[in-house]
């Protein structure tokens, strides 16, 4: 799991504190994949969100 601790009022912004990074060592240029992401705030709020990550070209 992941987590982000960032007390700003953006959610979802961690710019400041609280990064993290992803990476997949050794990934071919074709190969990707997608990263599904549930967050919750400190509120209770849950929301859920994905993203593709590919090797560079």
């Amino acid at each position: 799991s992941l987590s982000s601790t960032n007390y700003s009022s953006n959610y979802g912004d961690a710019e400041v504190s609280g990064d993290f990074k992803l990476y997949a060592k050794g990934c071919a240029r074709e190969q990707s994949a997608t990263v599904i992401v549930t967050m919750q705030d400190m509120y209770g709020n849950i929301w859920t969100d994905n993203f593709t990550v590919s090797a560079p070209e």
